[in-house]
């Protein structure tokens, strides 16, 4: 006693002498006699952290040690965890083995022991431990658990299971053996054996843990995966059954209302699983993923505003990850043509990240939508300037497109051809075909009159450059400007001088294009000799041998190469009610008049709101001496089309006047 009170004064007077980021850890020497190692302090707190050593020590104790070994076992675990901590694997090794050598029951020791083993890859010596300290320990399944974690890691699945089996049969009130062999046979896919254990379990444990419910879920559906959706089905409502009787026990358990959410998508069952997974976080699971899983079902609800309120909490918390939520939910809402509610939501968005480009970028385009075209222009801006801030090489062609075309409906003609002419420079001229589709498919007049003035003004500053005039051509074209978009089309032919410019411009589509808007200005000898360009170029354009096949059909001219031309393109499309029009109509031609109405009413069938088609029917009726019939057609071709000025021909021809 005399010692120890001497070795307790010369501990606290060292500890009065020694700096304050050093600290004086007690071990015993290997020859038992007691000394003294300073050791630089991880952090201020190693004393606690030293107490709370020996507390988890104590705690791991199973049976009483001698008091001098179950000292020195405390000291060599302190000095364990900070090399364990630093990263000093060698050593802390050695003094974990320090510690259970002197109190082999030290259960914590042997679980980091065999953790940095494990950790290091080598598996023999971390089975080595898991089976020394099985032989130390006869109360816990925890060494089997260890033992068959190691042997599985090592590719021996039959000994792994072999050990979780005999754990589970020592201690089958014990839910964790039976939760890692349940974890094996599902990892495995054997459904059949993980549902056999689980249902043992629930005959065995006096109280099964909630994730023992969530276990029996995943095994009915794992186990109906390959059947048919019928068997799915049944088996996500007997695992909804499960789940209610776990939700019973545990109502505020996450992981149960998460597994809910997830057998009830299965079920399609959306609003129910919503609510399943609000309740998961509401309960404490506010990890990402599973807020993530809530927004993507308001978002697949098209639930815009509920999408964006789900992840506000997210902004609250400073997460950034709520801009990238807040942009597809403005991105829903616009594409839905709710405008001004995605320019509420983007603007969230904005708030939370300035720097956010898709929020600018998909802003600016609910401003357009919403004809705010100066506020488009700033967030596309906003956007281009952080691309370029980021990147300062970087080409931003989608980008600049959008812009100028928010330039462009301000009348700010000048800059949008500034920087389309960027774009035509950067040889991305292909932007302006997509400029003039966005422009199209608003159908507004001013779009489209703004946009022919653009183009114009970039053909003149672009004299040489085939690709103004094709753009022109198509926009010209597509506006039913027929005689300016083949004097467009005449130019680009003119303008393209290189194979690989050719090759991109002066495609089948192209000819087609040009050929169809020869003909719509009476050329039509010029107009067959482009159409069967195009056709050249591709034998299978099954539109461009219809358009020449019809064309020649309507002129009375070449009668029998149009036949082979309409039944090309119908071997290419059989059932194009179009095709088989241009068929009937030839066959009318022809004078092959019930040919004709077998084909005109196949038509007629598959189209049967096409004024043309209905004319031309009633005109094959009409010359099969049916005028009743034939007058029914064209009343019907009529109340499509009542500005028809031949079919009110023709109807006032037999006494109608509609």
């Amino acid at each position: 006693m005399a010692q120890k009170k001497d070795v307790e004064a010369q501990k606290a007077e060292t500890a009065s002498r020694r700096p304050a980021q050093e600290e004086v850890i007690r071990t015993r020497s290997p020859h038992g006699t007691p000394s003294l190692r300073r050791r630089r302090a991880l952090f201020t707190g190693s004393a606690a952290v030293l107490s709370g050593a020996a507390l988890l020590l104590a705690a791991g104790c199973r049976t009483p040690a001698p008091e001098t070994d179950r000292t020195g076992a405390v000291g060599f675990f302190g000095e364990a965890l900070l090399h364990d901590w630093q990263g000093e694997t060698d050593a802390a090794l050695q003094a974990y083995r320090r510690t259970v050598d002197r109190d082999p029951t030290a259960a914590e020791a042997w679980e980091r022991m065999f953790a940095l083993h494990l950790r290091a890859g080598d598996l023999e010596q971390a089975a080595d431990t898991a089976r020394e300290y099985l032989r130390h320990t006869s109360d816990s399944p925890r060494p089997r658990i260890l033992l068959a974690e190691a042997l599985e890691a090592g590719g021996e699945r039959e000994e792994a299971l072999a050990s979780l089996r005999e754990a589970v049969h020592q201690f089958p009130s014990d839910p964790a053996p039976f939760r890692r062999l349940i974890a094996m046979h599902a990892a495995a896919g054997n459904w059949e054996r993980a549902t056999r254990w689980i249902d043992l379990a629930f005959e065995s444990l006096d109280s099964p843990p909630a994730d023992f419910y969530e276990l029996r879920s995943t095994a009915r559906i794992g186990g109906a995966a390959e059947e048919e959706d019928a068997a799915i089905k049944k088996a996500a409502r007997a695992s909804l059954e499960d789940l209610a009787e776990g939700l019973e026990r545990y109502p505020r358990n996450p992981g149960l209302h998460i597994r809910r959410g997830e057998t009830l998508l299965l079920l399609q069952s959306r609003e129910e699983a919503a609510a399943a997974f609000e309740r998961a976080l509401e309960y404490g699971d506010e990890r990402p993923e599973i807020r993530a899983r809530l927004i993507s079902i308001h978002l697949g609800m098209k639930r815009w505003d509920a999408a964006a309120e789900a992840a506000r909490p997210l902004a609250e918390r400073g997460d950034t990850r709520a801009a990238d939520w807040w942009v597809l939910a403005g991105l829903g809402a616009l594409q839905e043509g709710a405008a001004e509610q995605a320019a509420e939501i983007l603007r969230d968005a904005l708030a939370l990240d300035p720097e956010h480009i898709n929020a600018h970028v998909a802003l600016g385009h609910a401003e357009a939508a919403r004809e705010r075209f100066a506020e488009a222009e700033r967030n596309f801006a906003a956007a281009r300037r952080a691309l370029t801030s980021r990147d300062p090489g970087q080409a931003t062609p989608e980008l600049d497109r959008v812009y100028a075309f928010a330039l462009m409906m301000q009348d700010k003609t000048e800059r949008a051809a500034d920087v389309l002419a960027d774009i035509i420079r950067r040889d991305r001229a292909s932007e302006l075909g997509a400029l003039l589709d966005y422009c199209l498919a608003r159908n507004e007049t001013p779009c489209r009159k703004q946009l022919g003035i653009l183009l114009d003004t970039l053909e003149e500053r672009f004299p040489d450059n085939p690709y103004p005039p094709f753009y022109r051509g198509y926009f010209r074209y597509r506006i039913e400007d027929f005689e300016t978009a083949a004097s467009a089309f005449e130019r680009v032919t003119k303008l393209t001088r290189d194979k690989e410019t050719e090759d991109t411009l002066l495609t089948a589509f192209f000819h087609y294009l040009y050929g169809s808007a020869r003909e719509r200005t009476g050329e039509a000898d010029a107009a067959a000799r482009l159409l069967r360009r195009a056709i050249d170029q591709d034998p299978e354009f099954a539109e461009a041998y219809n358009y020449l096949a019809y064309m020649w059909a309507e002129d009375g001219v070449h009668l029998d190469r149009a036949l082979e031309l309409a039944q090309k393109a119908l071997k290419l499309e059989k059932d194009n009610g179009a095709y088989i029009d241009t068929l009937g109509w030839i066959y009318y031609r022809q004078g092959r008049y019930e040919r004709a109405r077998e084909q005109l009413e196949r038509a007629a069938r598959l189209m049967p709101d096409d004024p043309t088609i209905l004319e031309h029917l009633g005109d094959a009726l009409l010359k099969l001496d049916e005028p009743q019939l034939a007058v029914e057609y064209y009343l019907q071709a009529h109340r499509i089309d009542p500005g028809n000025a031949s079919l009110l021909e023709k109807l006032r021809a037999q006494g109608i006047d509609p």
